[in-house]
């Protein structure tokens, strides 16, 4: 199996390493001690030698990280209460919590069936939700603050965007139409999709539930309003 598929290499990496200690123990009651020391050397060296063209050439991609909004962002996001909750993609949340330890209230990297519904029900940010259904859904899942990412929010609709699958599992048919997925849906224009209705925060109906703390190019990130907020 790990000569076909690379990743078994890493997966049985301990067993070969515990088989490999064993066979060098049978083989040095075979050939003595210091012989033995001699093919270990000579199999590491060969090893390296091997591979060492690979680690240069390797070494050689190096490329700089630039994301200047990302940074922005979790700069922004170091300056909120450490107890402060937030929620958005999945992936992005995983950087939250690697980069400023911030608690998320959903990660890529662990899931199960309750884990999986919550993040239905936070993907609403990207569905066609009114204000007021949202905000319910934060306040109940504890969030203190949304990041909103553009490139999601205003994604055109293909049938597997973020924005169609949230459309989708509503019951809603995508914006382009596609009803490949099931005859059931409906066309629903009442709401404005929430990533886009939210950023008018001229609207009392906006801003008394949602308010922009930071905005650059790419994320936007609002404040949760709670009622203890006013006291």
């Amino acid at each position: 199996m790990a000569i076909t598929t690379l990743r078994m290499k890493y997966i049985w990496f301990p067993q070969i390493s515990i088989l490999a200690s064993d066979s060098l123990r049978l083989v040095k009651k075979f050939l003595g001690k210091t012989t033995t020391n001699i093919l270990i050397i000579s199999i590491a060296l060969g090893i390296l030698h091997q591979q060492y063209q690979v680690y240069e050439k390797q070494m050689e991609n190096l490329q700089e990280f630039y994301d200047p909004d990302t940074v922005d962002l979790m700069l922004f996001i170091g300056t909120t209460k450490r107890v402060s909750s937030f929620t958005g993609s999945m992936q992005l949340m995983a950087a939250v919590k690697a980069c400023v330890g911030r608690n998320i209230l959903n990660h890529p990297h662990f899931e199960d069936k309750w884990i999986r519904e919550r993040t239905k029900r936070l993907y609403s940010i990207y569905g066609k939700y009114s204000i007021k259904k949202v905000h319910k859904i934060m306040v109940d899942e504890g969030a203190d603050y949304i990041v909103v990412e553009d490139s999601i929010c205003y994604a055109p609709s293909d049938g597997c965007s973020t924005n169609d699958l949230v459309d989708m599992s509503s019951g809603i048919i995508p914006e382009n139409g596609i009803q490949k997925f099931g005859s059931n849906g409906r066309f629903f224009n009442k709401y404005k999709r929430f990533c886009d209705a939210v950023k008018n925060q001229d609207d009392d109906n906006v801003k008394d539930y949602f308010y922009l703390v930071f905005q650059n190019p790419t994320f936007r990130v609002y404040k949760v309003i709670k009622e203890n907020d006013y006291l």
